[in-house]
């Protein structure tokens, strides 16, 4: 596993320009119809899920308009963030519920947790790409071009499909290490302890 460390900054870490989660309040249709948007179709929630999480302070509770409950545009994000987290962190309701009640909104908490494993996988996918590249110019420059690496694939074709691929490969590779789930240890770790969210950085 590479080393790093989480740590805590001083001042909030200007990951998040704030502007982009504020808009006019949305109806539980207008809601749905923006998740499903920013999902490509993928995500809507029953209003049944949506009462559910506002009655357990998951999500913040709407204001009313006689009979219409409106959501605070920023909801949007906050049940993207529980997607995600239920999805990609296996967070449980309970474990979701103790960050809530940390953190005033848990998209900041999901958006600062993915920076910091995007930050390890472009530190270390940039050295790994960085030796990949030197070992493709090596057998480009090399006399065995195209020679049978193992049939049917040849030296001239696998040079082809790295350079497809470019950094996917790498980042699907060090996304199954144990450095992953150990980033978000240390990150709910931290955030139940009481830090800000806004103030996690990750060190190499």
């Amino acid at each position: 596993m590479k080393p790093f460390v989480l740590t805590i900054s001083d001042e909030e870490i200007p990951y998040l320009d704030e502007t982009n989660y504020i808009g006019k309040p949305l109806d539980s249709k207008e809601l749905n119809a923006q998740l499903l948007a920013k999902t490509g179709g993928s995500y809507d929630i029953p209003l049944s899920t949506l009462r559910y999480y506002q009655n357990i302070h998951l999500i913040k509770k709407p204001e009313r308009q006689g009979r219409i409950a409106l959501y605070r545009f920023e909801t949007i994000f906050d049940l993207l963030a529980i997607r995600n987290f239920r999805l990609y962190f296996t967070l449980t309701i309970a474990e979701m519920l103790e960050i809530a009640r940390i953190c005033e909104h848990l998209y900041t908490t999901a958006y600062v947790l993915q920076r910091c494993e995007l930050n390890y996988l472009v530190h270390y996918g940039t050295q790994t790409a960085k030796i990949l590249k030197e070992r493709v110019r090596d057998i480009k420059e090399g006399d065995a071009r195209d020679a049978p690496l193992r049939p049917p694939v040849t030296v001239g074709e696998a040079i082809g499909i790295i350079e497809d691929l470019e950094y996917l490969p790498i980042f699907t590779a060090l996304s199954r290490e144990d450095a992953i789930p150990k980033i978000r240890t240390d990150f709910f770790n931290l955030i139940l302890k009481g830090v800000n969210p806004m103030k996690i950085k990750i060190e190499f």
